[in-house]
């Protein structure tokens, strides 16, 4: 049952080479061989491509922070690595997260070049959560600020007006 599932979710020219497969096992170990390492590679590509391509432009802070951080769990899907000690992993993790850190900095808006330079003279970096919620918080001010500012302006021209 589980072959003919395998062999029916093939497109044609593929399945035609599985049909001799006398188990599961054998064919899922061939096809794992043949297209898995393939897949993974062009699809790492892929996302890294996407990640050094995107930008805040005309999103929000939350929903470009949201979009890296889609591709960066994909990415994380990919990562097989083997520790030889314990520590190691909270070094690449710190690495890892300084890195999304840089890349989640430059791709914002010209807006925030103020906390970005703040957040990049810092030692040690802050985490990338951090980061987020100070440019989110920063992206928030803004908002309330222009908002007030345009509110009163319009107060003022009606107010010149009624004069």
């Amino acid at each position: 049952m589980v072959m003919a599932w395998l062999v029916n979710s093939m497109e044609e020219d593929i399945s035609v080479n599985y049909l001799s497969y006398s188990t599961t096992n054998d064919m899922w170990n061939n096809l794992n061989k043949m297209y898995s390492d393939l897949g993974n590679q062009s699809h790492i590509y892929k996302l890294q491509l996407m990640l050094g391509e995107t930008k805040q432009g005309s999103d929000t802070v939350i929903n470009y922070f949201v979009g890296l951080k889609r591709l960066w769990q994909d990415l994380d899907m990919f990562n097989d690595y083997k520790w030889r000690d314990p520590d190691d992993d909270a070094y690449f993790q710190k690495v890892v997260d300084n890195n999304r850190v840089f890349r989640f900095l430059a791709g914002l808006n010209i807006e925030f070049d103020k906390v970005r330079g703040s957040i990049i003279g810092r030692q040690p970096l802050p985490s990338i959560n951090e980061v987020f919620v100070e440019v989110w918080r920063e992206e928030s001010r803004r908002m309330v600020m222009l908002g007030k500012m345009g509110g009163s302006s319009n107060h003022v021209e009606t107010s010149a007006l009624v004069s």
